[in-house]
């Protein structure tokens, strides 16, 4: 049994409609998918609704053997539930998780971890912080950069 945190394979938001897959997360739920014939479980630290939960899963295309909801804050608790899943569904062979201390928590109990530390933003100035030009500016600038560029030949041949 390999079990996933649900956070690995949907970046964060403010509500379950408004996650997104992550790409990372995407691909290694389906090495481990393929390799263990689906015997995966799930995990999930929010409190999410189990009826927009399965929709979201099956929307994008997981397909987990169940799911639970861990809803314990402390790192040491996490680690202990995902310990008795383990010891339900059979031997965990990897816990996969994006919180540094909830997998430091599952190596003290003896469960192989892989912590997922993938960046959500590649370069600082591509947040989503930044002012939106309005499209106006936007067609200026297009336009400004069209007649450089077609001065720049204009000039070559003169």
């Amino acid at each position: 049994m390999i079990i996933f945190n649900f956070s690995v394979l949907a970046r964060p938001a403010e509500s379950l409609p408004l996650r997104q897959p992550d790409p990372d997360g995407r691909e290694i739920w389906s090495l481990f998918f393929t390799a263990h014939y689906g015997r995966i479980a799930l995990v999930v630290n929010e409190d999410y609704d189990k009826t927009l939960l399965e929709e979201w899963l099956k929307r994008e295309g997981f397909k987990p053997s169940m799911y639970d909801f861990i809803l314990e804050t402390q790192p040491v608790l996490c680690a202990e539930r995902v310990h008795r899943l383990s010891a339900v569904f059979g031997k965990a062979k990897w816990y996969v998780d994006n919180n540094p201390e909830v997998c430091a928590e599952t190596l003290k109990l003896g469960i192989p971890t892989l912590l997922v530390a993938s960046p959500y933003i590649i370069r600082p100035e591509w947040s989503g912080e930044r002012k939106m030009r309005p499209w106006d500016t936007l067609v200026e600038e297009v336009n400004r950069q069209s007649l450089e560029r077609s001065s720049r030949a204009w000039r070559d041949e003169i």
